[in-house]
């Protein structure tokens, strides 16, 4: 377990950077950050969580469904899973509707990525699609960046009633209020937040889930938590 302060490093993200780059040799995927309020935020955050998807070795031997939960109005990790994960697809869903970008792109890739947006998190609509995701997926990994107030923990429900395999989840922002109706607990800060989110997952949900600090994301709040679900 890795509790950090939130310090980033630009040294690390332009190795992510250059990752990437090697991944993307055509330069296909640059077009999913281009014209955002802040690219290279969002870039960090985005190709962070998708090059632990991408490394996963269940992605590379197993038939794969990656569902990008709060995912803004680009969906890029799903869109990215489905461009350059030979065996898996993407589904993005946000309230918000999604861009012309992400539309286009999710044409050209036809029936490797849905997009579903007005899906709120609270939703019965949101239960189904995660559970129509797993129905039809052998290995199902659900990824949420910018998960706001108390929606890591909604995610985190829903993904265990539904069976996922594997959560990545990165906590944004809380305030003492949404967390003692949400957990029951009081948090001064950004790190008791993911503290008490960690603690539901393990004490509360009975799952298994460890965090970690990625500082190649160029914002302060880079704790990402993994969450992993129970089959059966």
């Amino acid at each position: 377990m890795v509790w950090g302060t939130g310090e980033h490093s630009v040294e690390e993200f332009l190795s992510l950077l250059d990752w990437f780059l090697k991944v993307d040799k055509r330069g296909v995927a640059v077009r999913l950050f281009a014209g955002l309020n802040n690219p290279l935020k969002e870039a960090s955050e985005a190709l962070t969580i998708f090059r632990r998807v991408y490394l996963d070795e269940e992605t590379k031997r197993r038939d794969t469904i990656v569902v990008e939960v709060c995912a803004g109005r680009r969906a890029p990790i799903a869109l990215l899973t489905a461009l350059f994960i030979r065996r898996a697809v993407g589904w993005g869903l946000d309230k918000e509707p999604f861009d012309d970008i992400a539309i286009e792109t999710a044409k050209v890739l036809g029936d490797r990525v849905k997009l579903f947006d007005g899906v709120d998190v609270y939703s019965k609509r949101f239960e189904e699609i995660m559970a129509e995701a797993r129905r039809v997926a052998d290995y199902m990994v659900v990824v949420a960046v910018h998960s706001c107030r108390t929606l890591p923990v909604r995610i985190m429900e829903v993904f265990r009633s539904v069976g996922g395999d594997r959560l990545i989840i990165v906590p944004c922002c809380a305030k003492p209020s949404w967390a003692r109706k949400a957990v029951g607990v009081e948090v001064h800060s950004y790190w008791d937040w993911v503290y008490a989110l960690w603690s539901y997952a393990t004490t509360v949900l009975g799952l298994e889930a460890v965090v970690t600090t990625e500082r190649a994301m160029l914002s302060d709040a880079n704790a990402v938590i993994e969450v992993f679900g129970k089959r059966g």
